[in-house]
């Protein structure tokens, strides 16, 4: 800081009071040239990088949904530390599951059973990644597949099994066969079809349940003669938790007959003797064995009733890991009661059952691999009610796809043709995650070949969707069919810390949008996202200095904040001497451009020559007149705020 000099000019000969004037002006020309210069400091306040920031990645795909394995990369500092957990249990082994420095973190997913995708995260230092997995095959499993009706008619139910999620329809091909109950559901349930009597011979009719087959066979009519008795149906077959059935007797005006049964296990609940045409009623209770086989006998006629056992089967290992090459699977121990049925079969055509497809009581399955000439891939065996899965490593095949990614118009149409690249005799196949990407071509090759696809015309947000092409993924990314607006587009806050006035945005029903600030001293407080009509707020930081201007982006949007200024002034000198004679001054402001400041003289011997009033760096000129009095005197000057003294010898 450069102190302006002090002049003083003292007479030879002056009395005390002249000489108290000039002690007191040598001190006031000391002060004022001690605070004659003011230095200001600005500091820019932004936000620090944290040491130990984390990023993940989370795997590009979705995994199968027969589950599988998995890895998250981890990117930080190489000296900092992180620990990795996950929110659902069907993800487990995490591996490691803390670490330090950049890694990648290993997973293992469970099968999924239901046939609704699903999804968990796995989170590392406070970040998460978001692991989706498919949905099971909605495959359907009827309990039976057919049953009987007597020529009286009647209903039947047969039980439906399909995982959570899996919807299915139920419809009848015959007209005299009737679905009465259960014409569509999800999950498992039961259908219900209905028969009226049967007036001619014996006829076949077919329910089909989501592809699977119910064959419903009715007797024909009996004619009766006199004394002549017969049975309809001859057989029945019953789960082990029991239930209840009807036998049709038919039989001459006045012939007598009786029902009996001698197993334990059988109850005849009404029926028990009759006359002519009617009919038995019996029912079962619940099997805690293995399979049992007991009759009900009417008047001669043997009526076989067959019920389920109440079996449970665990098979030992439950899963095996084998080669690319394929070749035999170890031995499968099937473990059960004796009497206990059950079947083998698998749900991959990779996977052939070689013996054990079916057997009673403990036993035990062989199976066979195919060679894979593609990626690691798993499969399973359904073995009785239990999963045994097959995890198969990859073949040496590797592809690459050109080009990745695509950006498509919100009118949709031909996608560009995608190029597969690998070696003769790699197989590889193609399938789209969105409903509205279409593979129109190249569903599946082997080695190079092309994949055609078309995108649905968009009427809503911006989408992205994927195709899965020989292991790798091409991002589709369509343009929304949305406009957007805000209200108001511009607004001025005050120079101190606050809020603005809330901005609404105006679009359409599904079309998402995003609000964020373009600089620092503006956050954006709430509505940093919407989707549809909504609203966002912003703060601002104090102004520590000139007017200034900055822009918020909001839904594709220019919002204008104007933040007043913080107004600082300095003056340099902010003093002078001048002799009796007088003369002509200056003193140079210093302040931000926005800012504007006035100068006035405090006495009538100082005039200011220049402008009196501007903003932003300036200078001021003034006059002092010729002192004809015999004594000094001492006046000032206000400038933007500051006092500009001036000190003149006298005559």
């Amino acid at each position: 800081m450069t102190k302006p000099k002090t002049t003083l000019t003292l007479a030879p000969r002056m009395s005390f009071h002249e000489r108290l004037g000039v002690s007191i002006a040598l001190s006031l020309a000391v002060i004022a040239s001690a605070c004659g210069a003011t230095a200001t400091t600005t500091t820019g306040v932004g936000p620090t990088p944290a040491k130990c920031a984390v990023s993940i990645t989370a795997p590009p795909s979705a995994i199968d949904a027969a589950g599988g394995a998995g890895s998250i990369a981890v990117a930080t500092q190489p000296e900092c530390t992180w620990t990795a957990s996950t929110d659902a249990s069907w993800i487990s082994a995490l591996a490691p599951e803390s670490g330090q420095g950049s890694a990648d973190v290993a997973f293992q997913a469970a099968p999924n059973p239901n046939g609704i995708a699903r999804q968990a995260g796995v989170t590392v230092s406070g970040q998460r990644a978001t692991i989706s997995q498919a949905a099971a095959p909605c495959r359907v499993n009827l309990a039976e597949s057919s049953g009987q009706l007597p020529a009286t008619g009647g209903s039947l139910t047969v039980s439906v099994a399909a995982p959570n999620g899996c919807s299915w329809q139920a419809v009848s091909n015959s007209g005299w066969l009737s679905v009465s109950a259960g014409n569509s559901g999800s999950g498992n349930g039961t259908v219900t079809s209905t028969a009226a009597s049967n007036t001619g011979g014996a006829r076949t009719g077919v329910l089909v349940i989501e592809g699977q087959s119910f064959t419903v066979s009715q007797a024909a009519a009996v004619p009766v003669s006199p004394c002549e008795l017969a049975i309809q149906p001859a057989t029945a077959s019953l789960p082990a938790a029991g239930g209840t059935g009807t036998v049709t007797v038919n039989a001459g005006a006045g012939c007598l007959w009786n029902a009996t049964t001698s197993a334990s296990w059988i109850a005849i609940t009404s029926g028990a003797s009759g006359s002519g045409a009617g009919s038995v009623r019996f029912s079962v209770g619940v099997n805690t064995g293995s399979a049992r086989t007991g009759s009900v006998s009417i008047s001669g006629e043997e009526f076989s009733i067959t019920q389920a056992g109440n079996c449970s089967v665990s098979v030992t290992p439950t899963s095996q890991s084998v080669g690319a090459a394929g070749g035999a699977g170890s031995p499968i121990a099937v473990s059960t009661t004796t009497g206990c049925t059950w079947t083998a079969a698998s749900t991959v055509p990779w996977l052939t059952i070689v013996s054990g497809t079916s057997g009673s009581g403990s036993g035990s399955v062989t199976f066979s691999i195919e060679a894979n000439t593609n990626s690691a891939r798993v499969g399973t065996l359904m073995i009785g009610n239990q999963t045994f899965t097959v995890n198969q490593a990859a073949t040496t095949c590797s592809f690459t796809i050109n080009p990745t990614n695509q950006s498509i118009g919100a009118a949709g149409g031909a996608g560009t043709r995608v190029s597969v690249s690998t070696t003769s005799g790699c197989a590889w196949s193609a399938s789209s995650t969105a409903t509205w990407i279409t593979v129109t071509s190249g569903a599946s090759g082997t080695g190079p070949g092309n994949v055609n696809f078309s995108v649905a015309a968009n009427t809503g947000a911006v989408r992205n969707g994927t195709l899965t092409i020989a292991g790798q993924t091409f991002t589709v990314t369509q343009a929304a069919n949305c406009t957007y607006s805000i209200t108001p587009t511009s607004q001025s806050v005050a120079a101190g810390a606050g809020g603005g006035t809330p901005i609404a945005v105006s679009t359409g029903t599904g079309c998402s949008w995003t609000a964020a600030s373009n600089v620092s001293w503006i956050t954006i407080a709430s509505g940093s996202t919407g989707s549809g009509n909504g609203s966002a707020t912003f703060t601002v930081t104090a102004n520590p200095g000139a007017v200034r201007t900055g822009t918020l982006t909001v839904a594709g949007q220019t919002f204008t904040v104007t933040q007043a200024a913080t107004c600082s002034y300095t003056i340099s000198p902010s003093s002078k001497s001048f002799s009796d004679k007088g003369g002509d001054g200056t003193s140079s402001v210093t302040a931000p451009s926005s800012c504007s400041w006035t100068a006035v003289s405090n006495a009538p011997w100082i005039t200011v020559t220049s402008d009196a009033s501007d903003s932003g760096n300036g200078k001021v000129t003034f006059k002092v007149a010729e002192n004809r009095d015999n004594f000094e005197r001492i006046g000032t000057l206000t400038i933007a705020g500051n006092t500009f003294t001036v000190t003149q010898a006298k005559h």
